[in-house]
């Protein structure tokens, strides 16, 4: 969802515009009101060079699950705010792409390569995915470059492996996430989304509940058994929930959209 930052800039303002009214004694506490007026300025993130005006559709179409290469409206929408920035972009100014701060943003992440920033940019513009969930908005040392770079050229992979054959389906491990492509509720688009990667421990639970499960479920009805194997069921079943929540959740929530 993109950063309401207008109205807590404006909030802001006034706040700072109410301290310069006061007219306190000596330099100690005119220090401490210069400190909490510098502690109330917005602060940019280091990759963000620039805002590019975003006009609400873009807003809209990410709602609908519309904001990415799929939608046409998308695709002209990128088009106009690449024309309106004067180009995709450079090493010099960044590359045109989509944030949760304000919508399109000149992107230049100074800690790796160029040719990173500008693969990440571009992946942000095609999948609709915001740049910060990407991953690449840190700051990195030159032993992640190759992991970073691997991961663009395999999304890109499984993208055209997608468009060519839909029903392989997309699914790209980013390292702690997964990101997928599913089709939003409300308008039918296919949209991108990310959600946490399942444990190991959960994992290993839920392969082992799937035969496990029927098993117990049988020796419930089991005479004699069934005093066993029915607090069993219940603590097994307990504890694969639990495993299972936080991946289930993420997941559940990307597909809301």
């Amino acid at each position: 969802m993109i950063t309401p930052v207008q109205p807590l800039q404006q909030q802001n303002q006034q706040i700072i515009d109410l301290i310069k009214l006061l007219k306190p004694m000596g330099s100690a506490p005119q220090q401490a009101l210069g400190q909490v007026v510098d502690n109330l300025k917005p602060s940019t993130p280091h990759y963000l060079m620039s805002n590019i005006p975003t006009p609400m559709l873009a807003e809209d179409l990410r709602r609908m699950g519309g904001n990415n290469v799929f939608n046409q409206e998308w695709q002209k929408l990128v088009a106009e705010m690449v024309e309106k920035a004067g180009g995709a972009g450079d090493a010099e100014k960044g590359y045109v792409a989509w944030s949760k701060h304000g919508g399109f943003i000149h992107f230049k992440n100074q800690t790796i390569p160029d040719e990173l920033n500008k693969k990440y940019a571009e992946i942000s513009l095609l999948s609709g995915v915001a740049i910060e969930d990407l991953k690449i908005n840190n700051q990195y040392s030159e032993k992640h470059y190759a992991g970073k770079a691997e991961f663009a050229d395999k999304f890109m992979t499984s993208f055209q492996n997608f468009v060519q054959n839909p029903q392989a389906g997309f699914a790209v491990d980013g390292g702690g996430v997964m990101y997928r492509i599913a089709q939003h509720q409300e308008s039918g688009l296919p949209y991108f989304f990310k959600h946490k990667k399942q444990s190991w421990l959960g994992k290993t639970f839920g392969k082992m509940m799937k035969w496990l499960g029927p098993v117990l479920s049988v020796l419930n009805f089991v005479p004699g058994l069934n005093f066993f194997t029915k607090p069993i069921s219940m603590i097994l079943e307990g504890a694969n929930t639990a495993f299972q929540y936080d991946y289930m959740k993420d997941v559940k929530n990307g597909l809301k959209r």
